[in-house]
């Protein structure tokens, strides 16, 4: 049952990305393919080793097209890695792939706000998330932290500040999320969270500091000290440099 929804998951993975690798393939081709033939050109006029490298560099970025685009090795390759870390045995797997079948929610989330959503499936067991370059499943009993915080992010270019909703999964041994996702809407947001809620041990640790804004932790006074430091370094770096061109 594991392998076949493995490779039904290939599929979806495929048949979903596929426009996407298609269309940076061919842009990549059909804006460097001409500067190609150009310098190629050159070349044979006696364009010398400028047109060497121009040349080596249209091809790197052809290449990196290809790579940057490749479901494989967004998707799969993550998702492959993390079986292996995971160390499931056979019966896990099977299990896995049944709850994944059978059972599982799919909830669709932003890995940052105003970026192409991303899924996460959530079963009794096990939650997979689906986003590129983090495949991966994940314990539910590995999971002793679930935030649930409003914050803000900048849109437009005056830098207008717009609410948006996130949630994050902490396991005991990262500070770093395992998983985390946002959300415009508060009422896809909440009910995502009671998702989790249901399937989570019963000792996480939820922290709804939506429900209770009052209770938001602040960030401490030196970290806010420090970043003001350095927004002023790069300031002062920015003037002195600014004074040192025009003279």
């Amino acid at each position: 049952m594991f392998e076949q929804w493995l490779q039904q998951e290939k599929s979806a993975i495929k048949s979903r990305f596929i426009n996407v690798r298609i269309f940076c393939v061919g842009l990549a081709l059909l804006l460097m393919v001409p500067a190609i033939l150009i310098q190629l050109v050159l070349l044979l006029d006696g364009g010398g080793i400028v047109s060497v490298f121009a040349i080596i560099f249209f091809i790197f970025v052809i290449v990196f097209a290809l790579s940057m685009s490749s479901y494989k090795k967004l998707f799969v390759k993550p998702l492959l890695n993390s079986i292996r870390q995971e160390q499931l045995t056979e019966e896990d797997r099977q299990e896995f792939a049944q709850q994944m079948q059978k059972q599982a929610v799919c909830i669709s989330y932003q890995p940052l706000p105003q970026i192409k959503s991303c899924d996460i499936m959530v079963a009794s067991d096990y939650c997979y998330m689906r986003q590129p370059r983090k495949s991966r499943i994940i314990r539910n009993r590995e999971i002793r932290k679930a935030v649930f915080i409003q914050e803000e992010y900048s849109t437009g270019y005056r830098g207008h500040m717009r609410p948006c909703f996130a949630l994050a999964l902490y396991t005991a041994d990262n500070e770093k999320p395992v998983w985390k996702g946002y959300f415009m809407n508060k009422e896809e947001a909440s009910q995502a969270f009671l998702r989790f809620k249901a399937v989570l041990p019963p000792d996480t640790d939820f922290q709804d500091y939506v429900a209770n804004p009052e209770k938001v932790p602040r960030k401490p006074l030196w970290k806010t000290l420090l970043d003001w430091a350095i927004c002023l370094l790069f300031l002062a770096a920015m003037i002195f440099l600014a004074k040192y061109l025009g003279n």
